[in-house]
């Protein structure tokens, strides 16, 4: 999985309350996530973040707001970047819900707590271009440096931006 996928699956081994249950994380193999959403590199304040979450759980949460980016920051190659500013998937919208979940999703990924919350026994492996202007590759350092699997390997591409696959 990557980038706010990566975060997802980063998540899904060390949820503090089933789903998944412990049946289910005792089946997984390992879990790889490249260029995992833990912290945006250029982060709202927190005060919008408080705002929006607020606004989120008081029943606002389909609200649509702006999720604006540079597409320069997805790729060095400009292709990828001219193909996603076109296509209409790509809208930078996101609901209230989303980007507040999203957001501290990641915020809570990013602590000493969680860290301790990953079984010893899972391999992990994270990959993350080191040129990455969305995704903070520093805060997924620190996740690996913190957790305590005892088989993980963290790859960062120095060439890479947001996309990786587009090397």
């Amino acid at each position: 999985m990557e980038n706010q996928g990566g975060g997802q699956a980063l998540a899904f081994p060390i949820r503090p309350t089933p789903p998944p249950s412990k049946e289910t994380i005792h089946m997984l193999s390992g879990v790889i996530a490249g260029g995992p959403l833990i912290r945006l590199s250029n982060p709202a304040p927190g005060y919008q973040v408080k705002a929006g979450s607020f606004a989120a759980n008081i029943g606002l949460g389909s609200f649509l707001i702006p999720t604006p980016m540079d597409y320069n920051h997805l790729s060095h190659d400009a292709g990828p970047n001219e193909s996603a500013k076109s296509d209409p998937f790509c809208e930078q919208v996101g609901s209230l819900r989303g980007v507040a979940d999203m957001l501290n999703g990641g915020e809570w990924l990013d602590s000493p707590d969680v860290w301790d919350r990953w079984p010893a026994a899972l391999p992990l492996l994270c990959y993350h271009g080191g040129d990455d202007n969305i995704c903070d590759v520093r805060a997924t350092k620190r996740f690996m440096q913190g957790v305590k699997a005892e088989d993980k390997t963290i790859k960062v591409f120095d060439v890479s931006s947001f996309f990786l696959w587009s090397l």
